[in-house]
């Protein structure tokens, strides 16, 4: 099925994700056959989910809990607000990147952290508490570095 438009206009992944199909995205919707069913299995990011025309039956499902969680937040509309406004004011710093490894119970607070860790996190394992990677620090190279696009994230993620 070719798109001409993505039905949910995104400039960005709702998370750095090892195995993200974020560039491939509209490629691989260009390739879908027509359907009334949409299964991601493991869905991560969602990056084609949230990319492709909606269909009639979309399911939505990944073993790691903090990722789901990240859903069920940016669902609710007080939620999510709350969850950019609390992005918007952590800074991209070391220091919160390893805070974010921290087990928390509240569930905003637990979609931040794993935010951070994965956009603040170098590798693809950013995201996953039970692994520790290092903080992304790149000043020196050429178009934007990480914490410019830390910067612009809370804005387009609401």
């Amino acid at each position: 099925m070719s798109v001409s438009a993505p039905a949910r206009p995104l400039s960005r992944p709702a998370l750095r994700w090892h195995g993200g199909k974020w560039r491939l995205a509209p490629w691989i919707i260009d390739h879908m056959p027509e359907h009334r069913v949409y299964v991601e299995p493991y869905a991560g990011a969602a990056s084609v989910l949230l990319r492709k025309p909606r269909a009639y039956s979309e399911v939505y499902n990944d073993l790691d809990g903090e990722v789901v969680g990240l859903f069920r937040i940016l669902r609710d509309p007080v939620q999510a607000a709350r969850l950019a406004e609390l992005l918007e004011l952590t800074p991209y710093a070391r220091s919160e990147f390893e805070a974010a490894y921290a087990a928390c119970t509240c569930p905003v607070e637990t979609a931040r952290r794993l935010v951070v860790r994965s956009f603040q996190g170098f590798g693809a394992d950013g995201h996953n508490a039970d692994v520790a990677t290092g903080f992304r620090s790149s000043a020196t190279r050429n178009g934007t570095t990480p914490a410019h696009d830390w910067r612009n994230y809370p804005g387009e993620l609401a």
